[in-house]
């Protein structure tokens, strides 16, 4: 890990001097760097390198973790280890958020039965549909966006331009993978998608609602979360940048708005819908 929040790092290495056999990584919307972290915890710990690593993660059928998932591992942790080390099994729970209800609650009794010498690292991409009963009994460390200092040091030293690696590191909002991606192709699709997005904040409803159509057809190479998300950029660059209070107050209200609108998919309201009433709430 190259490139990590000095903050980050701190509580990794805190982590691995004194490890608890729970580990929760809140990975703040950077998931690579989150599952690059669980690795570097196996690794620290691990003294013999055959140590097992368990991954569970959502197969591309599905869109959850669910109960038979967990229910197979339960299994699996029932057959004895095949040597002597402090900690002889890691289990590594990708997108941990995305586990069922009845995953979570399964998953919780085998927290408190944990075979000796076993660490669950569960990741997760946002931690509010993580039940509290699991965050309580969980060591949790946060991946936080890295500095700006961090990031002109990082791209000076891979002979990058000033000026790009400030674009760059605005875009991303000190996310550790965004930043590196905008920094390596300056062909990335999220310049194009931060266009778009304050193009549909400046432009009329009518306008908003033709390039919604355009945005979710079948043709457009752009999901929902990408330009959600590029909104989201937008809206907190404009907040970062506002001299007057009344235009940060204008930002901050379009991120809320932004927000919400992610609240009603979560909430099975369809992506068109949730759209269409954000082009008129903005």
């Amino acid at each position: 890990m190259e490139l990590i929040s000095v903050i980050s790092k701190k509580w990794l290495d805190a982590y691995v001097e004194r490890p608890k056999s729970v580990l929760l990584i809140d990975s703040n919307d950077d998931s690579v760097l989150g599952s690059l972290a669980a690795n570097f915890i196996c690794t620290s710990l691990a003294n013999n390198y055959h140590a097992p690593i368990i991954n569970i993660k959502i197969e591309e059928e599905s869109k959850s973790i669910g109960i038979n998932d967990i229910r197979a591992l339960q299994k699996s942790l029932q057959l004895k280890a095949n040597n002597n080390s402090e900690f002889t099994r890691f289990i590594i729970i990708s997108e941990a958020e995305k586990l069922t209800p009845e995953a979570q609650n399964s998953l919780l009794k085998l927290i408190e039965e944990l075979p000796k010498n076993t660490v669950i690292i569960m990741v997760a991409y946002n931690l509010t549909n993580v039940l509290e009963t699991i965050k309580s009994r969980c060591f949790v460390i946060p991946i936080l966006p890295i500095t700006e200092s961090q990031a002109l040091e990082y791209g000076l030293n891979n002979k990058c331009k000033e000026e790009n690696i400030k674009r760059a590191y605005l875009l991303s909002d000190g996310n550790t993978t965004i930043f590196t991606n905008l920094l390596n192709d300056e062909k990335d699709p999220l310049y194009e998608l931060v266009n778009l997005a304050k193009k549909f904040i400046q432009d009329s409803v009518f306008e908003r609602q033709a390039l919604i159509s355009q945005l979710l057809s079948t043709k457009s190479e752009y999901s929902y979360i990408d330009f959600t998300h590029a909104l989201k950029l937008t809206a907190k660059s404009g907040m970062r940048f506002a001299n007057l209070t009344e235009t940060k107050t204008h930002w901050k209200n379009i991120l809320q708005t932004v927000n919400r609108t992610d609240e009603q998919v979560d909430r099975n309201v369809s992506e068109k819908l949730a759209l269409l009433s954000l082009s008129v709430s903005l």
